[in-house]
């Protein structure tokens, strides 16, 4: 089997990270860091232009990045629809792992991120019930032509939720699926599932990467608040904000919720 090279796509952010730093600590070949898909440069040469085909720019930067001698992951947050037009041709090329947690402890650190970061205009909202029902329409990260959804969400909920749909239809059809929890509990025989469905080669020796390591995240830090948490929800969602939930997640994507 061909090495290839490696994306990793999830919605929430310290997830893809905690995984990317696992794969290269612990998979032969891959150097240290990561590689936006849609890099800064390149956005900042798109501008702001409806014109733009975003799908067409993503697959010319993965052209151009397998051709480079790196072999670093390459992370995005996009909706799977951005990479449906040339998808048979980017699995020849790339092994596309798809992180996903549990979209309670999803929720709250976005919660965290949105309202503490500067790094984008994400939603700013103090009280967790209203931000879970917040309209995401009038936010300009979910209107400007660069967005990371290409079927834009009602609320934070259902921006988690189309977002895991989106690349559900492709679960185990060249998408691999990495539970976030398993990661945490259960890492030799996860990295192990991986190894057994790309093209990705152990290391002898399985290192355990912490949370906290100063490769995840590094633009983004917030004194008090515990990142990567299992179980962490229960400290922010009244049962209201539950049903919520449950109303608006699908049927599909409930099996991602921890027991």
């Amino acid at each position: 089997m061909d090495v290839k090279k490696i994306i990793v796509a999830s919605f929430q952010r310290s997830g893809t990270h905690f995984l990317i730093n696992n794969l290269a600590t612990n998979f032969l070949g891959i150097e240290n860091g990561w590689v936006d898909i849609l890099n800064k440069a390149i956005q900042r040469s798109l501008g702001e232009s409806e014109r733009v085909d975003f799908k067409e720019k993503i697959w010319e930067q993965l052209r151009a990045y397998h051709r480079s001698p790196m072999r670093r992951c390459l992370k995005t947050h996009f909706q799977m629809y951005f990479f449906e037009p040339r998808l048979d041709a980017i699995l020849e090329k790339y092994d596309v792992l798809y992180v996903v947690r549990d979209p309670r402890d999803t929720l709250v650190a976005c919660y965290q991120y949105y309202n503490h970061t500067c790094f984008e205009p994400f939603l700013k909202e103090p009280v967790f019930s209203k931000f879970l029902r917040a309209d995401l329409w009038r936010v300009k990260t979910e209107t400007d032509p660069f967005s990371y959804s290409y079927v834009k969400p009602r609320n934070i909920v259902d921006k988690w939720n189309k977002h895991v749909l989106s690349w559900m239809h492709y679960q185990d059809k060249g998408v691999v699926f990495v539970r976030f929890s398993d990661l945490k509990s259960r890492l030799e025989p996860t990295l192990q599932g991986i190894e057994a469905k790309t093209t990705l080669r152990l290391k002898p020796a399985i290192q355990e990467v912490p949370l906290n390591d100063k490769r995840v995240r590094p633009d983004f830090k917030l004194d008090g608040y515990p990142r990567g948490e299992v179980g962490g929800w229960r400290d922010y969602f009244s049962a209201d904000d539950l049903r919520f939930v449950d109303q608006t997640l699908s049927a599909q994507t409930k099996q991602f919720l921890d027991a």
